[in-house]
This record gives C-alpha cells, structure tokens and sequence, in this order.
C-alpha cells in the first residue's frame, strides 16, 4: 500500500468492527444480515446505504459509491487515506509504521495544519498578556465568559500592529508563505507582509476534528466592520464550516438534535450553560454542504435568529437548502430579547431550553410570515403567500411531507390543494426544481449479466476464483471494468486477501472499480446454490465469447470479400468452423 505496509492495513481491518465505526457516525438500522441507513453522501428519502458486518464493506446503491472502513472514514472525515488510516489505527491500539517522509501533498496540509495551530497559540498568548490582552479579557468578563470556555474555545487576540503576527513568524523561523496561504497575512504591492487581524478578539474555527482551519475576528468597540472571517483556503471554506462543530457533534449526536445560532459568543454562552449542542454559522447563508454537515450529527435542527427582520431573512435563505435534505427543522424566534447570549445571560438557560423545546416548525414559520407580511383577504394577497413557499414546497424531496405542508397551506388560505400542486408543477417547470435525487442506474445489459454474476460469486471465494481461472481468461469478459475486476482478481494470488473484499479494496486504485467492487458483494448476499451458479455462468460467458468470435469473424470474411483476397477468406472460414458454440 506505498507508504503503509500491507500487513498494518490488514491488521487494523481485522481489530475494526465497520459497523462499530460506521454507527459511531449515522445511526444504522439492522435489515437482515446487513445494517441500513440513509446516505450521508447524497439526498435520499429512502435508506439505500448498506454496511456489510460479514463482509466488512459499504455500499449506496443510490449514488453508487461504496469501500471498507478506511474509504467511509476518509471520504466522511474528509480525510486523505494514509490520515484515515492512522485515525483508525489509534482507534484499534496499532502503532503505523511512520515512513521516512509524507507525500507531497500531505507534507504541505499537515505544514498549513502546524501553522494554524501556532497562530492559535500566538494570539492566546497575547490575550493573556497582563498588558496587550486587558481590554479583551474584560470584554470576555462583561459576555459573562469565564476562563473555561475562553481556554477550550481557545479564544485569542490580535495585537492592533499591523506586523505583530507576521514579525513573531519571522522570529521563529518560520515560512511566511504558509501563514499567507491560510489566510493570516497578506502581501501588499510593494511586497511589504502585514497581518490580515490587528486588534480584534480572535476565534478559532476548527473542522468536525478539532483542527483550526480559519478564524473569525471581532472588534472590541462599535467600527465596522464588527466581524470578519479568514478569506477561503486549502482548508477552510465559510459554506462548509460551522463554529463549534467540533465540541458539540457528541451532544448532537445524543440528542439528535443541533441548535444552530448566528453568533460565536452566542454559540459560547450556551455552551457554557450547559446546551452543548450548539453550533453557529460563519457569517453567511446556510449551504447545502451545511446541511449534509448538520444530517451527519442531526436528525432535526433548531434555527435561532435574533429578533430583527435581518435575522429573519438570514433564516430564510438557508431554509430552502436545509428543507431540502429532508433534516427536520424548526425555529426559534426570540421575540423581544436581542440574542440567545443575552437571553440566557438575563433569564438563565433553562428558558432557553424552554423556548427551544416550544420552537415553531420551519414551514409553519415562513406561511405565518409570509400571512403576516402579505395579508391573505383576497386572491392576490393568497397568490403572493403561495408563491413566496413554492420554493420551500418544490425543496422538499419527501413526497409525504411535501404533501402534509400542501394540506395545511391549503387550509390556511381556504384554497383547494389542487390549485397549489398546479403552481408548484408550473414552478418546477421553470427549474425550481426539488434537491437532487439519487441517481438511478440503468439495468444492466443482457449480454453482460453472466459477467457480472460471475465476478460477484467470486468475491470472498478463493475457490470460485480458481474453478473460474481454469476456465476464463480475463479478456472472456466484455465488459471493461468486469474485465478489469476480473483481471485484479485472477492476479491476486493472497488467499486471505481473496477471502475478504474489504482487503481486496487496498489494491483496487480505480474508485469506479472500489464502487463495482462493493456493489457486486452487497448483491451476492442472497446468492444460493453458488457451485451450480457458477458452473451455469462460466458457460453462458463462453457461448457469449462463442458468438461474439463468431460475429467477429463473419465481419472480417464479409471484409474480405469485398477486397478479393480469396486466401484470407480461407483462412477465416477455418478458423470459423473451429468456434464451438456451447
């Protein structure tokens, strides 16, 4: 496996239960030998995730993607694979051999890592300076944040120089190129290096495993603008972050639930009240990447916005998306009071708690709204409601919920439910259109269904991998990547390895393969009488390989013909009468 050996790779496959792992992230339902979920990948409605214990795979029969342990962990955690592997090492108490030098790419995120994380360590230090952090520190003390929460949020400050930070860098040692690629410093046009933060309260924003990846920044007094955020890198991007994810995936996790705010020291207060499952945004519109976040950790979310009509706007725009992903979804508006912060701060967090538990269902939020703002006495006004929650309507990938908000937009207005399906068909029409299916797949051509049998009777078989060695070569399967697969697998020569598919995984480098590789397995869990199957199979791939010769050579004498070559013509029909068709 390059710069992991083979037997570390096998070793932890054989300590990691999948499912174990798997369900430490979704929930997973049991469905006969199999576990069940929807996709964390894709919008789904209906489970089509499949985790084999037995096997130690995954598939999605939705998006048709699939692997073993180290493929879920690395494409969830948004995990390079030598990182995937490495975590569920610590995972299973195995020591990975450290190669000599990390590859390339690795070698440069973990050097944007490091740097990030010294950062952090820069501006906590100058928060708890006695001199340059006082003004800061009693900021923190008059919000009501004690020294707890500033340390495990590992809260900072940016001296008011310009230089301060890019200066520390260059004492060190360290390459400003670095700190300017995550989004710290910046070079000016004469070339000069200045920091991009220069005093303002620093928040670290760190992905769903802790490691910083940007910054939010606060100033102390009323300039604007009050916040800014680190600009996109390598690492950090504001639609696929949310603050604080990182401590409150395991409180979501157990509640299903995650309450999102639009503020850091919103997010900060509770938190530090005890409401731990508590995330906020990055200064910008909720995203379908947010959603697909929150339905990581989540099976409903409560959206909190300030009592303005900023906030409720703010609100709005991410309801579309996050309705879509079939997420259950409520909203808190706080009325009178400013924020949660000053809420909890005033009222203690038990009423939060309260209002949170009283929070208004989304759709039923935007048709009050929308009533309320455009009226509802007479058709135009009725018109205007309809069409401000088509888009809401035509987001919903659920038929039976999407059908539920229909039923009660029609009794709100007193108009026939008809009448709305008729907009909401017009609306599609014009591309507002519903989230993204799942992709479906086309029946698999008859000609290469032997094929496909085949090469699923033989994953996890070394047996059947040899009885059809004897009898096919790989070029016998049409199919291109059936050829492929059944090349890798005629090749293996490790029994074990051919004994268990999520082994055979580390040596497929084509994801289409890995994919084929997983589907092919789930669908052979049901296979009976295998040894007959197989025998029947190796047969029908021959008289297909038969009659495929036999076409190939009726074309090349019909070839011939037209060009007069009376030996070739021979020579063909020789070689035709030799072709057996079973």
């Amino acid at each position: 496996m390059g710069l992991i050996p083979d037997r570390t790779i096998d070793e932890i496959l054989g300590r990691v239960d999948i499912v174990e792992v798997i369900g430490e992230r979704i929930p997973l339902r049991r469905a006969g030998r199999n576990f069940r979920a929807r996709c964390p990948f894709h919008t789904e409605k209906t489970p089509s995730f499949m985790v084999s214990q037995e096997k130690q795979i995954w598939h999605c029969f939705g998006c048709g993607v699939g692997g073993n342990v180290f493929g879920f962990v690395a494409r969830y955690e948004n995990l390079s694979f030598p990182e995937a592997v490495r975590m569920l090492a610590e995972k299973a108490g195995i020591e990975v051999p450290g190669p000599e030098r990390l590859s390339g790419s690795d070698a440069v995120r973990a050097s944007l890592y490091e740097a990030l994380d010294r950062a952090v360590r820069f501006y906590q230090e100058r928060l708890k300076d006695a001199a340059e952090g006082e003004a800061a520190r009693n900021y923190l003390i008059g919000r009501g944040i004690d020294d707890k929460t500033r340390d495990l949020f590992r809260l900072g400050w940016a001296p008011a120089a310009r230089t301060h930070l890019v200066r520390w860098v260059k004492e060190q040692g360290l390459s400003p190129e670095l700190f300017i690629r995550v989004g710290l410093a910046v070079r000016q046009p004469d070339g000069a290096l200045c920091d991009r933060f220069h005093g303002r309260l620093m928040f670290p924003i760190a992905d769903v495993r802790g490691r910083v990846v940007g910054f939010g920044a606060r100033v102390l007094d009323q300039s604007l603008p009050k916040y800014i955020n680190s600009p996109d890198t390598e690492l950090y991007s504001k639609g696929a972050n949310l603050y604080g994810l990182h401590l409150a995936r395991e409180a979501a996790r157990k509640d299903r639930t995650l309450i999102c705010v639009e503020g850091y020291l919103d997010a900060l207060t509770l938190y530090q009240h005890g409401i731990q499952n508590c995330v906020a945004t990055l200064g910008t519109a909720l995203t379908p990447e947010h959603a697909r976040l929150i339905r990581r950790f989540a099976d409903d979310c409560v959206l909190v916005f300030d009592a303005d009509r900023a906030g409720e706007e703010a609100t709005l725009r991410g309801a579309e998306v996050l309705m879509g992903d079939d997420l259950g979804l409520k909203v808190l508006s706080l009325g009178h009071v400013k924020d949660p912060d000053e809420l909890v701060r005033e009222e203690g967090p038990e009423k939060f708690i309260e209002l949170a538990r009283k929070a208004e269902d989304l759709f039923e939020f935007r048709l009050r709204l929308m009533s309320a703002r455009y009226g509802t006495r007479d058709a135009r006004s009725q018109w205007k409601v309809v069409s401000a929650l088509l888009g809401t309507l035509a987001g919903i990938s659920n038929a039976v919920i999407r059908a539920n908000y229909i039923r009660r937009l029609s009794s709100a207005l007193s108009l026939p439910e008809e009448a709305i399906v008729v907009e909401l068909n017009k609306a599609r029409r014009k591309g507002r259109t519903p989230a993204g299916e799942a992709p479906v797949h086309r029946g698999e051509g008859r000609r290469f269904i032997e094929e496909r049998l085949l090469l699923g009777l033989m994953l996890g078989d070394e047996e059947a991998v040899a009885t059809v060695r004897e009898k096919l070569r790989p070029e016998d399967f049409h199919n291109p990547d059936y050829r492929a697969l059944a090349s890798h697998l005629f090749k293996q020569e490790d029994p074990q390895r051919l004994a268990r598919p999520a082994a055979l995984l580390e040596d497929v480098e084509s994801p289409a393969l890995a994919a084929l590789l997983t589907s092919l397995s789930a669908e052979s869990e049901h296979y009976t009488n295998r040894p007959q199957m197989i025998q029947d199979c190796i047969r029908r791939v021959q008289r297909n390989e038969a009659h495929q010769r036999r076409r190939d050579l009726i074309e090349e004498i019909r070839l011939a013909e037209r060009h007069r070559d009376e030996g070739r013509v021979n020579k063909l029909l020789t070689s035709l009468k030799d072709v057996q068709v079973i």
